[in-house]
């Protein structure tokens, strides 16, 4: 077990009030505030008189300076050569589209011109196909037609080589003709 040991500081009424001042604003009593600033000033080695605090303004401007140094390492190893990449990208980018600008869209513009031609094309030859089905439809239509006429004159003449009668063998040609005519 620890034997406290109590001792006593003297000091003047002003600076009583100033710590009474401080441990109310900390929410302390002034002992423990005391005790705090002694083990502080123990702990830090910083001197109480140094009120610009020489030792902390020295870290921050040692810990400012690492981190510039860092902050240009950083840029020496890592950005620069980062910037200088994504500029040759940019560069081979833009290299591609004028290729494709110059070279690439005429290509396609073409294509595309002899695609629509060649649809063209192929829309008459649909149509020309179309019409050599109709003629040969109707070339079809017309032999049966003249087929039933040379049966229809044949099937008359025998009626008619029995009788021989030269009047209705014309009347027979006539008709013939007529039909043949009238296809």
């Amino acid at each position: 077990m620890k034997i406290l040991k109590n001792k006593t500081i003297r000091f003047t009424s002003d600076l009583d009030q100033k710590l009474e001042k401080l441990s109310h604003k900390l929410g302390r009593n002034k002992l423990m505030v005391f005790g705090q600033m002694v083990e502080y000033f123990y702990r830090t080695g910083k001197d109480p008189l140094d009120i610009n605090d020489e030792l902390l303004r020295k870290a921050i401007v040692k810990n400012h300076d690492a981190y510039v140094s860092f902050t240009r390492v950083q840029e020496k190893d890592l950005l620069i050569p980062m910037k200088n990449s994504m500029d040759s990208v940019f560069e081979g980018q833009q290299n591609i589209v004028k290729f494709l600008r110059e070279k690439q869209v005429p290509e396609i513009q073409q294509l595309k011109q002899l695609q629509l031609n060649q649809a063209n094309k192929f829309s008459e030859t649909d149509k020309l196909i179309h019409n050599i089905y109709q003629l040969l439809d109707d070339k079809y239509k017309l032999k049966n037609k003249f087929s039933l006429i040379l049966e229809n004159y044949i099937k008359g003449r025998e009626e008619i080589s029995g009788a021989f009668r030269s009047k209705s063998k014309e009347e027979l040609v006539e008709r013939c003709r007529q039909m043949v005519n009238e296809l």
